[in-house]
């Protein structure tokens, strides 16, 4: 399951957010006010442990321990039907794929083969400029992380943007107030993209 900090408005004006199996819900806009501003410790309930107060570190630094620990495997015949590098990625999207479903079968499979062959591929012209942007950051903080040779492509101005953006505009969310506290805590690779992106957010267990 991917740990994207989803924020999903619901009929009843209620923000519920979701990260790794745990949940949290609360009338609008108290949660919703809580992501914008990056809030560290939010009572998350879940998997029988309802009401207990973590920080979101503890959970992130948790993850990244499971992912790092994992043996790589080897690259085969029968990996051929998942999404192995970004111009497979861009396949799924064409044949309407939602991009959220596509993009985390692409971080299984690189946290399951860690190899460089994975980002030898520009982002899919199929996604919105600033995405496009967001999975070169991806490419390039994801080689760093994993000791994995630089994908000289994320290189390229075009995946630069001149303006600070943060995809949570895409929820609707105004995150003008907040952007460059977030940006100040954004990995370099999306930063000097002018990305608010957290490596978090490439968390997929």
């Amino acid at each position: 399951m991917p740990v994207w900090t989803s924020v999903v408005r619901d009929r009843t004006s209620t923000v519920k957010i979701s990260l790794s199996g745990w949940s949290y819900a609360s009338p609008a806009p108290s949660v919703a006010d809580r992501v914008r501003s990056g809030q560290t410790e939010i009572p998350w309930s879940g998997q029988g442990r309802k009401g207990v107060t973590v920080t979101r570190e503890e959970i992130h630094q948790s993850a990244w321990q499971v992912i790092h620990s994992r043996p790589a495997s080897s690259l085969h015949k029968s990996s051929k039907w998942r999404a192995l590098n970004y111009c497979d990625l861009g396949a799924r999207l064409r044949e309407g794929q939602e991009f959220e479903l596509a993009w985390s079968d692409f971080l299984h499979a690189f946290y399951d083969f860690r190899t460089e062959s994975l980002f030898t591929e520009r982002s899919p012209v199929e996604l919105s400029l600033g995405w496009q942007v967001i999975l070169a950051g991806s490419a390039e903080w994801l080689s760093s992380e994993f000791g994995l040779p630089h994908p000289t492509w994320t290189d390229d101005p075009r995946y630069f943007l001149e303006t600070p953006w943060d995809p949570m505009e895409d929820y609707g969310i105004d995150m003008s107030p907040y952007i460059q506290d977030k940006l100040s805590r954004s990995p370099v690779a999306f930063r000097k993209r002018k990305v608010a992106f957290l490596s978090r957010n490439l968390i997929s267990l």
